[in-house]
């Protein structure tokens, strides 16, 4: 078992980072695991998050994310960790997220106290030593994987929001003769009641449950959407509220998991993100390039797939809102559409001409393909800092 924590010290110079604690009890800095896959592809949050998944090496991993601290930085902001657990062993890491899920926030307790303030180049420390029993204490589980688990991606709400009404009598002081009038209010609170029917089916498919061809097996998180979940390919998903989409299925009563069917495969593709087709992009290219007129050369050809590159890269530097890509999309889109339009008149090629056309939408369809790879470098890029910015703050 290799733990790893993410935490930061005291002094403003001691921020955020993956450090690792050996089992001789040294510690040492480790590499970033945000940006590792598949742990860039979960839906993170400021708050208290689980996952359970499956390095490409064939480790498998819980991480914790948000865990509350009482340390405090220079700045009298909280200090929060997250801690990742790596074992080629998945029942040791699904023992340890039931421990998490069902200790009542005890485990995390015991971890915060484990984790101290240290005038070392970390600014904080702990030993090996100290944490695994710490899980230990509360890894009373059997698992005992049999069971296949869905294709689909299940999931279910944890915990039910349930608004309590309570009277509070105040006294207010009359300012004429000085007398006391009592005052009744009704003050409304917000309570998380655990769903203890979907609370035993989790545990039962966490011990059970074989979660195979599946980068993330787990995730528990405050809030998801049905975007998130199918961009992650998680295998089940837990947590307190959910989007619109996914909240509209859930029964407060529901013994099991509602499941979202996967058609296909995901695959980014270019415009994915960028326009509110109903159809997919790739019939949208291969209409463009049947219909483009043969008044475009080669070279403008070129000039197109070179702008798209240098819009490529000033999205990396100044980090444009997708809403205007997606404006500048539709444009460039609409202008393309009246060009054919304008066009299609004169569209008349022999069969040499015929075969010339379709060699360049080959080379096209190769560049498309190369910014397409480039797109999602720079995407990747994007949640990373957008997470580093989050975990800094």
């Amino acid at each position: 078992m290799r733990i790893f924590l993410n935490s930061r010290g005291f002094e403003q110079d001691k921020d955020y980072r993956w450090v690792e604690f050996k089992p001789d009890n040294s510690i040492k800095e480790s590499r970033d695991f945000w940006s590792q896959e598949p742990i860039a592809k979960l839906p993170f949050f400021d708050e208290y998050s689980l996952s359970i998944g499956e390095f490409q090496n064939g480790e498998n991993f819980f991480l914790a994310t948000d865990l509350k601290s009482v340390r405090t930085d220079a700045k009298g902001r909280e200090i929060r960790n997250s801690i990742l657990f790596v074992s080629h062993i998945v029942e040791d890491i699904r023992k340890i997220a039931l421990a998490f899920i069902f200790s009542g926030g005890k485990v995390e307790e015991e971890l915060d106290l484990a984790i101290r303030e240290s005038e070392n180049q970390f600014g904080f420390e702990s030993e090996y030593i100290q944490i695994k029993p710490i899980l230990e204490k509360y890894n009373s589980f059997n698992i005992d994987l049999y069971r296949l688990a869905s294709e689909n991606i299940r999931y279910g709400k944890l915990y039910f929001k349930e608004t309590i009404e309570s009277e509070v009598i105040e006294e207010i002081e009359k300012d004429e003769d000085g007398k006391v009038e009592e005052v009744v209010k009704v003050v409304k609170k917000d309570i998380f009641k655990l769903n203890e029917s979907l609370s035993d089916e989790l545990k039962r498919t966490l011990q059970e449950d074989d979660f195979k061809g599946r980068e993330i097996h787990f995730i528990y998180t405050p809030f998801i959407s049905k975007n998130e979940l199918l961009q992650s390919g998680v295998g089940l998903a837990v947590g307190k509220e959910f989007s619109f989409e996914l909240e509209k299925e859930i029964k407060t009563d529901s013994e099991i998991f509602q499941e979202i069917e996967v058609v296909e495969p995901k695959v980014k593709k270019f415009f994915s993100n960028l326009i509110d087709f109903r159809y997919e992009i790739a019939s949208v290219v291969i209409l463009i390039v049947i219909l483009i007129p043969l008044s475009l050369s080669y070279l403008h050809l070129n000039s197109k797939i070179q702008q798209v590159v240098t819009d490529s890269q000033y999205l990396k530097v100044q980090n444009i809102k997708l809403s205007n890509i997606n404006n500048l999309v539709k444009q460039k889109y609409l202008k393309i559409q009246r060009e054919q339009e304008s066009s299609i008149e004169k569209y008349r090629v022999s069969e040499a001409e015929n075969s010339l056309l379709k060699k360049q939408a080959l080379e096209f369809e190769e560049r498309e393909k190369a910014l397409l790879k480039e797109k999602e470098e720079l995407e990747k890029k994007l949640n990373y800092y957008r997470k580093k910015y989050r975990r800094r703050r």
